[in-house]
């Protein structure tokens, strides 16, 4: 089995956590940094925003989408069997945050997009989130809808669902 590599910024920031737990379970993983003025050059920076405002909006959706996956394992953390706490979510936390995440794809995405007209790191995120959450939850929000068909589609994307493992959750 080939050791994992962690890709961050030469510095300690949100990385640091990683290799410290690497650390602690004494485990081999490549440390792969990337000096600042490199960043632009490397591979994932063409989903990155093209200016310091696409970038905070990109930022806004990434955050929102994270706080739901917060609420949805919160959620989880009686068991998946705990239907009382799974439909208190999907009730409640859920139509709070994807009204956020319409609203914000409606007034700054363009052609199924989240951010702009071409394909980001948002729409990664927004992708995975929508998946976990369920396809059944879209049908108040067409601007997510439409995100995740266009998504879903893009090169790289679209042969990455075919092959990947399926699972639950």
């Amino acid at each position: 089995m080939s050791s994992p590599t962690l890709v961050y910024f030469d510095a300690q920031g949100r990385g640091e956590s990683i290799r410290l737990a690497f650390a602690a379970a004494q485990s081999k993983y490549t440390d792969r940094r990337i000096a600042y003025d490199k960043w632009d050059k490397d591979e994932i920076a063409g989903l990155s925003g093209k200016d310091a405002n696409e970038q905070l909006l990109i930022d806004e959706i990434i955050d929102t989408c994270q706080d739901l996956l917060g609420e949805w394992v919160t959620s989880l953390s009686n068991g998946p069997d705990d239907l009382k706490a799974i439909n208190n979510f999907k009730d409640n936390q859920l139509p709070k945050y994807f009204n956020m995440l319409e609203k914000l794809v409606q007034t700054n995405g363009s052609n199924g997009f989240a951010c702009g007209k071409r394909l980001t790191i948002a729409d990664a995120m927004l992708f995975n989130t929508i998946e976990q959450a369920g396809e059944d939850t879209l049908s108040k929000y067409p601007c997510l809808k439409k995100n995740k068909e266009t998504v879903s589609v893009q090169p790289g994307i679209a042969e990455w669902i075919k092959a990947r493992p399926q699972k639950k959750y």
